[in-house]
């Protein structure tokens, strides 16, 4: 007896392997992951990403500091000053004035950068080591000789603490954010 063929769309297939779509989850999901931007996300990632840029960038400057051009400089000031608040809790503050001046082919740049080991540059180490009027070696960025340092390098540890700090800021961002909860994040990395 001949049979009359099913039309495309009328062929059955077996349903044990598919599961029901709700269109519903995909706004769930980013009304939660919303939420969880606003408790904490937002705060994280402002957080990371500064201690992420001022760590990269100096950590950038330090090493290259290695290979810069050196010229003759004169510290033009270094002192310190205590300052005393008074607004409920006295406490006293270190200010530090450090500046120093130098010439490169022929134009003058002032800055007040001792070195790369720290986010600061150390500014009260350095008026606390050099006297006004003293001469002192300044190592520049030949490609922006605006930038400079007395002591090339990068040997200092706070750079990179700043850098994992920041890098852990970012983690906790994402995993606030997209999981939650630190605890989901590690689940998910560990394949849980």
């Amino acid at each position: 007896m001949w049979r009359k063929p099913e039309a495309f769309w009328q062929i059955r297939l077996p349903l044990d392997n598919v599961t029901e779509y709700d269109p519903f989850e995909g706004v769930v999901k980013l009304k939660t992951i919303g939420k969880n931007f606003a408790q904490g996300g937002a705060i994280l990632l402002l957080g990371s990403a500064f201690f992420l840029y001022r760590s990269v960038f100096t950590i950038n400057d330090g090493l290259a500091s290695k290979n810069w051009p050196s010229t003759e400089g004169t510290i033009i000031e270094a002192r310190l000053e205590q300052v005393r608040n008074t607004g409920g809790t006295t406490s006293e503050k270190t200010i530090a004035h450090f500046f120093y001046e130098y010439s490169v082919n022929g134009e003058q740049y002032s800055s007040s950068r001792l070195n790369f080991f720290s986010i600061s540059g150390d500014p009260v180490t350095a008026a606390k080591s050099h006297e006004p009027g003293q001469a002192v070696v300044v190592y520049f960025d030949p490609e922006n000789p605006d930038k400079s340092v007395l002591e090339p390098g990068l040997p200092g540890i706070f750079v990179w603490l700043a850098f994992g700090f920041g890098l852990l800021l970012f983690v906790g961002f994402i995993s606030l954010t997209f999981f939650g909860d630190f605890g989901a994040l590690f689940s998910k990395m560990a394949g849980g």
